[in-house]
């Protein structure tokens, strides 16, 4: 580089053929000459860029814009390194269905197909979750999956459970997550298939109460106004209320 002193920036970009892409890595430098600068790529780098194959290259500015190809490298060190970017692609992958044989929706039954269609493997989660407009009410499945390109995962729903959703009209929505915490909508479909299917619960969950009377004259139970003069067990069933009472 010349001078006594460096100072600018040096950095790694990553290249297809002879075009420039993307920057990598980059860092601002007062150095003296002949001084070694190590730069740093951070493994989450890659993630603009779509798969395929790239050549990283060192690149040095004087502006932090205008950058220029190191074309020359002590002790024959390389001055490019190729790699290849990998990525995993989920889609649905078969008609997205969802049921439920009782107006409570506490037996959802259904299925969901979920593909990877990417050119690298996918480890984490997947799952449906239950959304009102825009807000996540419950989770409905979820599974751990390893998917190789082209692999298919099915995910059932079989959720008996599901007293926790109040009447009202629902979409299920394929889901992926990293963690099993920060979960992401799947928003790709293949053809024939669908990211969501709509459902509705048209009746609160009945709830059952029960009640063990000992009653020397009367016992009127508050929960259903009933007056009883024989001691027993009494049950009665909420029609219109839900799981929580």
């Amino acid at each position: 580089m010349g001078g006594a002193v460096w100072r600018g920036y040096t950095g790694v970009a990553a290249y297809r053929d002879d075009t420039f892409v993307t920057m990598l890595a980059q860092t601002q430098d007062t150095v003296a000459n002949m001084t070694p600068i190590t730069i740093e790529i951070n493994q989450n780098a890659t993630a603009p860029l779509n798969p395929g194959t790239y050549t990283a290259k060192a690149v040095y500015s004087t502006d932090g814009t205008n950058w220029t190809v190191i074309g020359e490298s002590a002790d024959d060190c390389p001055i490019a390194a190729n790699f290849t970017v990998l990525k995993y692609e989920l889609q649905t992958a078969n008609p997205f269905s969802i049921t439920s044989p009782t107006p409570y929706g506490s037996e959802l039954t259904g299925n969901c197909a979920i593909a990877n269609n990417g050119t690298g493997s996918f480890t984490g989660y997947i799952g449906v979750a239950a959304y009102q407009g825009s807000t996540q009410i419950a989770m409905l499945a979820q599974e751990e999956v390893a998917l190789e390109t082209t692999n298919v995962q099915n995910l059932y729903i079989d959720h008996a459970t599901v007293g926790i959703l109040t009447p009202g009209d629902y979409t299920a929505k394929a889901l992926y997550s990293t963690d099993g915490t920060n979960w992401t909508a799947i928003t790709t479909a293949a053809s024939g298939s669908t990211t969501e299917a709509a459902f509705t619960i048209s009746q609160a969950l009945p709830t059952y109460g029960d009640t063990t009377v000992s009653a020397c004259v009367t016992y009127t139970w508050p929960l259903n106004d009933e007056t009883y003069d024989t001691s027993g067990t009494y049950d009665y069933t909420i029609t219109s209320g839900n799981h929580l009472g």
